[in-house]
């Protein structure tokens, strides 16, 4: 079971990846196979009675008023990092800023990105990289093998996107970690939706101020 488990895994994974690295981000068929992992992974918690170990639970193991504080520390840790990157990249190397303007150009354009940033990519995203590869890597190789493969694989998946940003070369391990100790998948959905709200922020602000 374990080993069909880890093919089911992987086949996910990997077909999502080629639909990406194809530019195919927007096919329908990833859907289909978030919706499949979400199954899966459900039938094998109610089979196990385990629904901890494949996130299928509301409340994290800690409570939710631990998440909210760490949600707080996660935020500033982040924006300090990225502030001071971008210190050294555009202020000390000089290198020039990024045309990011460009993801708003009308405010029509606001609602269909905040649906598809903040709604539809976390739960797309995290069904496939958190739900789908999180618990088989944390039964055969343990919990911070999962978060290190979630994280480096979450990296890649951007990299194909074309979007290597450093905001999306951590956020795959602060998610995985965030899924192996809540417990939950609800925990990293919110922390991405609120990321990504950040950076819709940003873009949307970029578009009023120019």
């Amino acid at each position: 079971m374990l080993l069909f488990t880890v093919v089911v895994s992987a086949t996910i994974v990997g077909c999502d990846l080629a639909l990406v690295a194809t530019g195919q981000a927007k096919a329908d068929l990833r859907y289909a196979f978030a919706a499949v992992a979400v199954v899966f992974f459900g039938a094998l918690a109610f089979v196990v009675h385990d629904g901890t170990a494949f996130g299928f639970r509301f409340t994290p193991i800690q409570g939710w008023v631990y998440w909210i504080r760490m949600t707080a520390w996660l935020g500033l840790i982040m924006g300090t990092i990225l502030s001071v990157f971008a210190v050294i990249v555009f202020g000390i190397l000089r290198c020039p800023l990024p045309e990011s303007g460009h993801y708003v150009t009308h405010e029509s354009q606001v609602l269909p990105l905040f649906v598809g940033m903040c709604v539809t990519a976390p739960l797309l995203e995290e069904a496939i990289y958190r739900l789908t590869l999180c618990p088989p890597v944390s039964v055969v190789l343990g919990p911070k093998a999962a978060i290190a493969t979630s994280g480096i694989v979450f990296a890649g998946l951007h990299v194909l996107y074309g979007n290597p940003s450093p905001d999306n070369m951590i956020a795959g391990f602060i998610l995985g970690w965030a899924f192996v100790k809540s417990g939950t998948i609800v925990v990293p959905i919110v922390l991405h939706s609120l990321g990504n709200l950040c950076v819709l922020a940003y873009y949307t602000a970029f578009f009023c101020l120019r």
